[in-house]
């Protein structure tokens, strides 16, 4: 993985960690559906990343503020996105199968959030990586 000019993260189609990442966000969208309906107490902070394409290539974004009781379901986008049709804060409708990952908090601690997983684990690897050239 890379960081672009942007700071956002590039991700190849060839990816494992991340393809199985998001297929189990999808297997276990329902989780997240259901705490979205009915919060408990110390759930909060509810977003889906959802797959946008630009010029060809795919974005995706974490969506705050969701409402599933619209078809298409919407979400506002939370973050600068780098593209002029989607910016930060705009309400925006996504489909179930854009629907790349989920996460909310429960008493402080990540829920879902499975690409972050992976994103986190491959900074890890690389801060060793650098940490470790100049521990020799």
């Amino acid at each position: 993985m890379e960081t672009s000019a942007d700071n956002a993260v590039i991700v190849t189609t060839e990816d494992l960690a991340m393809k199985a990442a998001v297929e189990q966000a999808r297997a276990t969208i329902d989780i997240f559906y259901a705490a979205l309906k009915d919060p408990k107490p110390g759930q909060s902070s509810f977003f889906i990343k959802a797959r946008f394409e630009n010029a060809g290539n795919a974005v995706h974004i974490w969506l705050a503020d969701i409402d599933i009781h619209q078809h298409p379901a919407t979400g506002v986008v939370s973050n600068d996105t780098g593209i002029a049709s989607l910016a930060c804060m705009d309400r925006v409708a996504f489909y179930p199968e854009q629907i790349s990952d989920w996460m909310y908090k429960r008493d402080g601690q990540l829920v879902g959030g499975f690409t972050t997983q992976v994103l986190r684990r491959a900074q890890a690897r690389q801060n060793s990586l650098i940490s470790s050239q100049y521990d020799a």
